[in-house]
């Protein structure tokens, strides 16, 4: 969703129910293998000791947040599956346009070659690229 955040129009287009309703019930547009679904959920989020176990709403007390990780949880079957991933695979999901990735180690460049990284980003920035980053990650069970 962060990457989106340049682009709020896009992300605006996700959500085909865009005002809070007595029902409770939303509908967003997510693409799956390259084709729009629309997948439909209620405002019901589950908590733990007070506070929702999951994405926590805007500070405004906006639901868009919640509702649209509910939304991906349900496409991909749970929101276990839904934990971590690719920058690129939420970009897709959210827009349904093709994704590059350039991961540092491909690109062959060492610390002393963050000028050749920023020529890329750069690059990217300019033709109005949608832009993410994400990390390998860690595993903080084992430390």
């Amino acid at each position: 969703m962060n990457a989106l955040s340049e682009f709020d129009d896009l992300l605006k287009d996700v959500f085909l129910t865009q005002e809070k309703n007595n029902a409770g019930i939303y509908a967003v547009k997510l693409y799956v293998r390259g084709k729009p679904w629309i997948i439909t959920v209620d405002d019901e989020m589950m908590f733990y000791e007070q506070q929702p176990y999951f994405a926590m709403p805007g500070d405004n007390g906006s639901l868009w947040g919640p509702i649209l990780e509910k939304a991906f949880a349900k496409a991909i079957g749970s929101y276990a599956a839904a934990n971590g991933g690719y920058t690129a695979t939420g970009i897709r999901a959210l827009t349904g346009v093709p994704v590059f990735d350039y991961y540092w180690s491909f690109l062959n460049m060492t610390e002393s070659d963050n000028p050749a990284v920023w020529t890329v980003l750069k690059a990217a920035d300019d033709l109005n690229y949608i832009l993410g980053a994400g990390t390998t990650g860690v595993d903080t069970t084992t430390n």
